[in-house]
């Protein structure tokens, strides 16, 4: 090779970090019993992107196909849809043993599901009295039954999924328990729901193919826990009964009870028809990225309105829950209310916002490592976090998320900063933007006179 003087010139190009995985909203998942599965279902969830793909899979049976045509059938329709794999859920069986029957006239308490069950020791008891006497208590409350075996009494659920959570109360001051423990654990739609997200499913919202209560506060719970957004369906007359109540036991009262902001529940008469799949489908749709929708006033194909009277509209809306009605002769879903009272658009545009904050600030400190660089823990270093808050909140203005002109970031000088968050590494900062909200109900006076005619 022939001298040259090329070496004096070094060039080196870096790119920045690749780009992290940002939260998706358009996709949906059903959660689905293992039984509505064919055997070549073995994986935790498979994506579909068409109603072809979802017709065409024989490993779906035809409930799953239904969902699966009906969410593909709305307008807007997804591009993704999953469905995820449930096991088979699993009753709790616990185990109570009497070491001691205690003095008379004291009580042993056994609370289960919430409810108590008691018994009061009698002269001349022994432990295997009072297993009898507080198995046939417990088997007079709702979902368990209750065997006594000698001193041991043994509790199962009636409902598979359904945790006991058993609790034993020895006001009897002589007596106590030789055993408490659960025997076999509850396998619930929660655990169900770990499993498919930890194999690496990517939704934001999502329905169950099961519709018992139980069932329903489990998803709801576990939704609340991950920031996913739970479209609960139930045909359950109950939620058309009466006002709310604190202490009701309808699934209504008790999601609202519940105070959860990641559930909304809707009625429906027929549970032959996927509404919830349907509405949650369409709503999230609509990329959050470019435009925001609210969840009233959605017309869904293919699911049929419910008739339901004035006085029961009331009543299910007293629980914030929800209902496919008709307006003005086409359906129409209302009032689109998370459980806890929520607009259902305002609780998307705040884990929008949590997402791509999050997103725009982890790509930051990826970059500046990718680069050499660091972000310097100066006021020039802070206000390079602020412009790129700044800019997720420009785009929610853009988008409809968010009032302009309300915006705001507050950064502290460096002067402000305590010694410790300094030695820690630590920025504190706080942003934020008025919601933009939207128009939902229309009033308006108009006057027919002569005396506008001239």
């Amino acid at each position: 090779m022939a001298a040259t003087f090329d070496s004096e010139i070094s060039v080196e190009v870096r790119l920045d970090a690749p780009p992290i995985t940002g939260q998706g909203f358009g996709t949906t998942l059903l959660a689905a019993d293992s039984t509505s599965l064919g055997a070549g279902f073995t994986e935790r969830f498979r994506v579909y992107t068409s109603a072809r793909e979802v017709a065409e899979d024989s490993d779906l049976d035809a409930g799953v196909q239904a969902v699966g045509a009906a969410v593909f059938a709305q307008t807007p329709k997804p591009t993704r849809w999953l469905v995820g794999k449930l096991e088979a859920l699993v009753a709790e069986i616990h185990q109570i043993g009497i070491a001691t029957p205690g003095t008379e006239g004291e009580d042993w308490v056994v609370s289960v599901l919430g409810e108590e069950a008691s018994y009061t020791v009698q002269n001349g008891n022994a432990a295997g009295d009072v297993a009898t006497g507080l198995a046939a208590a417990i088997n007079a409350l709702a979902g368990v039954s209750a065997i006594a075996a000698g001193s041991n009494i043994t509790i199962t659920a009636d409902n598979a999924g359904q945790p006991l959570n058993v609790t034993v109360e020895e006001r009897a001051t002589n007596g106590t328990t030789a055993a408490d423990a659960v025997l076999t654990g509850a396998v619930s739609v929660a655990d169900g729901l770990d499993e498919i997200i930890g194999a690496g499913a990517g939704f934001y919202g999502f329905t169950l193919e099961r519709r018992e209560d139980h069932n329903l506060l489990s998803a709801a719970a576990w939704a609340e826990a991950n920031s996913r957004l739970f479209l609960a369906q139930t045909s359950s007359s109950g939620v058309l009964s009466g006002a709310y109540a604190v202490d009701a036991t309808d699934i209504g009262s008790r999601l609202r009870a519940a105070s959860y902001r990641h559930t909304a529940l809707l009625y429906h008469h027929s549970d032959s028809e996927p509404a919830a799949a349907a509405w949650a489908a369409q709503r999230l749709a609509v990329n959050p990225d470019q435009q925001t929708t609210i969840w009233k006033f959605a017309t869904l194909s293919g699911i049929t309105p419910s008739a339901i009277t004035s006085t029961q509209k009331t009543a299910l809306l007293s629980r914030n829950a929800n209902v496919y009605l008709t307006f003005f002769g086409s359906g129409s879903t209302g009032n689109g209310d998370a459980a806890d009272g929520t607009k259902l658009d305002l609780v998307l545009t705040a884990d929008w916002l949590k997402a791509r904050v999050e997103e725009a600030l982890a790509q930051l400190l990826l970059n500046a490592t990718a680069r050499g660089s660091k972000l310097p823990y100066t006021d020039d270093g802070f206000n390079t976090f602020s412009a790129t808050a700044l800019r997720v909140l420009d785009l929610g203005v853009r988008a409809g998320h968010f009032v302009a002109g309300t915006t705001f970031v507050t950064m502290p000088e460096l002067s402000q900063v305590s010694n410790s968050d300094r030695a820690n590494r630590h920025l504190a900062f706080t942003f934020g933007a008025a919601p933009a909200g939207a128009v939902e109900s229309v009033g308006v006076v108009g006057y027919v006179s002569l005396d506008l005619a001239a």
